[in-house]
């Protein structure tokens, strides 16, 4: 069911089971409810960008995220996710798993993430910008398979490694689109605190297309529309991602550059590329925690009211180039990105994000917006 028919019935059947699982944690079957909820308001200075060729943009609100999930343990070596957005007026799946514990490797086969760029790899609540960056379209995200993987060396190095099949938003996979996918990572520098990180990652994917590859980006607003929309016909493609991170107090550094070799005879094998560089600092003393080759939940020193939460600054660039694969439709994007970050709590967080965006073949009015978000999740 896709409509939000479901939506009650979800609700209902969550707050049932909820008190018994709660109370049983160290029973064989183990439960744990959450969710999130990210609201947004938009706001866009030009109406019509880009020299008026993509049409008109619009400010607005919307509810960015919107989901519940269920996870737990069965027996201790079992455990499995749950997890709906009902965003968008619709409910699509997200990480819907069963895994193994505690062999020398752990496994899960479901609906998941692929082992690919640690801005994707972080969680949607624990990135630093309203949205991940243009490069994200390089990024595989979640889709049907089965992943195997390990943390070792005291969590300093990881290795992630699976096979998937391309799926839509409830984890349909029709077609013959493989994906072969891993990623390494090692930090060559990690105190316990995270306060002195160097984090280096590598992804690779070979993936296997039935007709089209499809690349699209909006500009940062996720209410604008796509601007870069390219379909290549092709057999396969071959991806790379390179990753550093660094924590230097409160200082956080990050850049990715993925790049994407396409089989495609009619266009004569384009390379395709992106890359983003971004920096942030917690004004309040924090540091982004670092765990097991990505970042995680930021905690305040002091929360708000009893004190002043942790503020947050950041600066971001980012930039693709589809040239190769689309020479005359808009091919060519780069976008600036400040944010401010107000966290009230590890679960509450105000951000305004400013946009600035461009499509250099275009000669017009760059892309500018500014947005708010309400993000709470517990």
């Amino acid at each position: 069911m896709r409509t939000t028919t479901c939506l009650l019935p979800c609700l209902v059947a969550l707050v049932l089971v909820a008190p018994s699982a709660q109370a049983a944690q160290d029973a064989p079957f183990q439960l744990r409810i959450g969710g999130r909820l990210q609201a947004d308001l938009n706001h866009v200075f030009q109406k019509e960008p880009f020299g008026g060729l993509l049409g008109k943009f619009e400010s607005g609100t919307e509810v960015r995220r919107a989901r519940l999930y269920a996870q737990g343990r069965v027996y201790e070596r079992v455990e499995y996710k749950f997890e709906v957005d009902f965003a968008g007026g619709s409910v699509e799946a997200r990480d819907m798993y069963v895994g193994i514990r505690g062999w020398p490797v752990a496994a899960r086969f479901g609906h998941l993430k692929e082992p690919f760029s640690i801005e994707e790899l972080t969680s949607g609540r624990f990135i630093t910008f309203m949205e991940r960056s243009l490069v994200n379209m390089f990024s595989p995200s979640r889709n049907m398979g089965l992943i195997v993987g390990r943390a070792f060396n005291d969590g300093r190095s990881t290795w992630a490694a699976g096979v998937f099949r391309d799926s839509d938003g409830f984890a349909a996979s029709p077609g013959d689109n493989y994906n072969f996918t891993g990623r390494f990572t090692h930090a060559l520098v990690y105190s316990g605190d995270s306060r002195k990180v160097l984090h280096l990652g590598l992804g690779l994917q070979h993936k296997e297309v039935d007709g089209f590859l499809r690349l699209r980006s909006r500009p940062g607003d996720h209410n604008a529309p796509g601007v870069i929309d390219v379909r290549i016909p092709a057999t396969s493609a071959d991806y790379a991602s390179l990753e550093l991170s660094a924590n230097i107090g409160s200082l956080g550094l990050q850049a990715e550059y993925l790049s994407a070799w396409t089989r495609s005879a009619d266009l004569g094998d384009p390379r395709l590329w992106g890359a983003y560089a971004q920096g942030s600092y917690l004004l309040t003393g924090e540091t982004r925690p670092y765990s097991d080759g990505r970042f995680v939940r930021l905690k305040p020193r002091h929360n708000f009211p009893d004190g002043p939460g942790a503020w947050e600054v950041g600066l971001r660039y980012a930039r693709v180039d589809l040239s190769e694969a689309s020479p005359t439709s808009p091919n060519t994007l780069w976008n600036l990105t400040v944010g401010l970050n107000w966290y009230w709590t590890p679960n509450v967080r105000f951000t305004a994000n400013y946009e600035l965006a461009e499509i250099p073949q275009i000669a017009g009015e760059k892309f500018s917006a500014m947005h708010v978000r309400f993000w709470f999740d517990f």
